[in-house]
């Protein structure tokens, strides 16, 4: 299973999330003023999401010394447009919340509800925010953000 298939079963379980629409399997560049206007939700609001692998380790699989697992830590990164007058940071977390739980959902194996991420999947860790849970500046015009990062630890496939 390539990863670019697990990338977008995430992307599009995400999108599943009310308030999310702009995700991209692939760290964006922000330094094109003219790609920022992409970024832009519907409603107007400054929000997108990217997905990108952070690490890849390989271990001898403990049932068949002759496969080897590897296990990926992907990074869900998001940033949403701060504005306090909208209660910006209490619509970041819930929708934080809600990609949590629609990923948590979707990497569990069938008898638990789930379809290991369509089956791209052997096994995937519950997600987790990684803190801070900060402000940063993104893209060539600074825009103040909210910005989290959600890991997903799994493993796609056995290697020979």
């Amino acid at each position: 299973m390539a990863l670019k298939d697990i990338k977008a079963r995430i992307a599009a379980q995400m999108k599943t999330v009310a308030g999310v629409t702009n995700v991209f399997t692939y760290r964006r560049n922000l330094t094109d003023e003219a790609a920022m206007e992409q970024l832009v939700s519907a409603d107007g609001h400054f929000h997108f999401w990217q997905v990108f692998r952070e690490m890849s380790v390989l271990a001898d699989d403990s049932i068949n010394q002759n496969l080897t697992d590897q296990v990926d830590t992907l990074v869900i990164e998001g940033f949403y447009g701060v504005k306090d007058a909208n209660d910006s940071e209490e619509a970041f977390d819930a929708i934080i919340d809600g990609i949590l739980q629609a990923i948590n959902n979707d990497r569990r194996p069938a008898n638990a509800g789930g379809t290991k991420l369509g089956g791209f999947v052997q096994t995937a860790q519950p997600p987790a925010l990684r803190g801070p849970f900060n402000f940063v500046m993104v893209g060539a015009n600074q825009v103040l953000c909210h910005h989290a990062e959600v890991l997903l630890k799994l493993t796609p496939r056995y290697l020979q």
